[in-house]
């Protein structure tokens, strides 16, 4: 198998963890995409071209969701996977934990547009980060979050990582002690720091993700 993956993408990031968490690493080459370039790998595969993207059997799985599925079943590892289509009460969970994720990856790139930004739509999302942030604190307070690796939990540890990573609300750990407690104890799996974004990675890696 192959994966295609760009250091700090938060989507792709929830895929490497799967890797790791479902013991198949070395089975799955992962491999540097170079996103906005007409020498991405990822296009001799894919039209799409982004990440993160798994070829594996012959078949081309793009979608975050999908591409742990795959993973999950190809490894027999259960706990990666979501839930079931009857259980509404963890599907509105992972919805609201997949819109602060995206609220987080939309900051990110909106930022990197420089001179170009809008600071107007970077304001709509840091309130709508901190929207999500006080439902995942009483989730976490309530002992609701999901336990590690589910895909919903993996969404939002990454989500989180990156949100600390680009300072986008530096006091959240004092405001948010529930939340934080349970990304305390995510943040020392190995799978976690094993894939952790890192600021200044070479130009391809991180200005071109296309993911965030």
């Amino acid at each position: 198998m192959k994966l295609f993956y760009t250091t700090n993408s938060p989507y792709a990031r929830i895929a490497r963890v799967a890797v790791i968490e479902a013991g198949i690493a070395r089975s799955v080459e992962q491999i540097p995409a170079l996103n906005r370039r007409d020498d991405n790998p990822v296009l001799d595969f894919s039209p799409v071209g982004r990440v993160p993207t798994l070829v594996a059997d012959g078949m081309v799985i793009t979608e975050t969701r999908h591409v742990v599925e795959f993973i999950a079943a190809v490894s027999g590892c259960e706990s990666l996977l979501g839930p079931r289509a009857d259980n509404w009460t963890a599907i509105e969970q992972e919805g609201q934990i997949l819109g602060f994720l995206d609220a987080v990856a939309f900051r990110v790139r909106e930022d990197r547009r420089g001179e170009l930004k809008s600071n107007e739509l970077i304001d709509v999302e840091a309130k709508r980060c901190d929207r999500c942030l006080k439902y995942l604190d009483t989730e976490a307070s309530g002992g609701k979050l999901s336990a590690f690796p589910v895909f919903r939990s993996v969404a939002l540890a990454s989500a989180l990582d990156l949100m600390e990573l680009h300072c986008f609300s530096p006091l959240w750990k004092t405001r948010f002690e529930a939340l934080a407690a349970w990304f305390s104890e995510i943040s020392s799996r190995v799978s976690m720091q094993e894939t952790r974004p890192v600021l200044g990675m070479d130009k391809d890696r991180v200005i071109n993700d296309n993911r965030i």
